[in-house]
């Protein structure tokens, strides 16, 4: 999965500094389906890792638990990325000398089957 920001970011960091303990990637289930009585939550259970962060992109490799769990339905779950207070520091753009602004600290994106 990549993130494209609108400009070029800082990049020469230590990437692993983007991790479990500072970043959320999770799917948000379409329709509230996760507050059915039979939804099984480890079923739609990820793991992720900065595959690269270049310019203005950042790729996450994805592993799915059970990728057929994904939007299952017509409408698509979401994939949920947010970056805690801790590391928000780390997405400069020397180009537009800004750090990423506030209201993008938390992303979503459909994700298809």
């Amino acid at each position: 999965m990549d993130i494209v920001f609108n400009a070029s970011m800082l990049t020469s960091f230590n990437h692993s500094s983007i991790n479990l303990t500072n970043t959320d990637v999770y799917i948000e289930p379409a329709l509230s389906r996760d507050q059915e009585e039979n939804f099984n939550v480890s079923k739609v259970n990820l793991t992720w890792a900065v595959e690269s962060y270049e310019n203005s992109t950042l790729t996450i490799k994805l592993n799915f638990t059970s990728p057929v769990s994904i939007s299952p339905l017509a409408v698509q779950d979401r994939l949920v990325v947010h970056f805690r207070e801790e590391i928000r520091g780390l997405f400069f753009s020397p180009e537009i000398n800004r750090f990423l602004e506030p209201e993008y600290f938390t992303m979503r994106k459909k994700v298809r089957k």
